[in-house]
């Protein structure tokens, strides 16, 4: 089984979010960080260019909901398409310049994504859609998350227990070739940082090499 795990909503640079990015890159085979380009620190250029295990796909662009209706989606189906494109356009542009490399990878906000969107991605050349696995989106390759450890999000974040996580994951090893898991770390505590990564050093050790 390989585990990947991907870290969402990376925009403004902080020290607490520099030292879970190299927690991931000292304690993991392979993370994605889902990177909101209007926002995203141009201080992050230098760190991630040193990073081995990384790959940074595109988050939409500014993460912000303008569905009239219905579930969360930064680009709905009545916006203008042309409109949707420009948008992602200029994150894709902005993400590349500062990281100096091609972006390859796009996660929708939330998760969720109007057909307009996925006509975008397409025409920019993203070659990966990653959102969760029960979304009805299919790609030219998808890397979709099977997990979220959070319960929870509003109006305030419950994590899942992690002990039970873990202990379904260990009945996946035999069943999936691939399993994603995806964090939300912007209003983590201490003490939730410190359990998130003993569960990571724990769901390593099942990852095959």
């Amino acid at each position: 089984m390989r585990i990947f795990h991907r870290i969402d909503d990376i925009e403004v640079y902080s020290d607490k979010q520099k030292k879970i990015l190299d927690f991931f890159e000292e304690n993991t085979q392979e993370f994605i960080v889902a990177a909101i380009p209007c926002r995203f620190s141009e201080k992050y250029s230098d760190i991630f260019r040193n990073y081995k295990n990384c790959t940074i796909y595109q988050h939409g662009y500014e993460h912000y909901n303008r569905a009239i209706s219905g579930w969360y989606d930064e680009f709905p189906e009545n916006m203008g398409e042309d409109e949707i494109y420009n948008m992602i356009k200029k994150g894709k542009e902005r993400l590349e310049k500062i990281l100096s490399c091609k972006i390859v990878g796009y996660v929708p906000p939330w998760n969720n994504t109007s057909n307009a969107t996925m006509k975008s991605i397409d025409a920019l050349d993203f070659e990966i859609y990653s959102a969760q696995k029960n979304n009805t989106n299919k790609y030219k390759k998808n890397k979709d998350i099977d997990i979220d450890i959070i319960e929870s999000y509003e109006p305030k974040i419950v994590y899942k227990n992690l002990d039970c996580i873990y202990k379904g994951i260990t009945e996946l090893k035999d069943i999936c070739k691939n399993v994603g898991i995806m964090y939300h770390f912007k209003d983590a505590s201490k003490e939730d940082l410190e359990k998130i990564f003993d569960f990571i050093k724990k769901v390593e050790l099942l990852n095959s090499k």
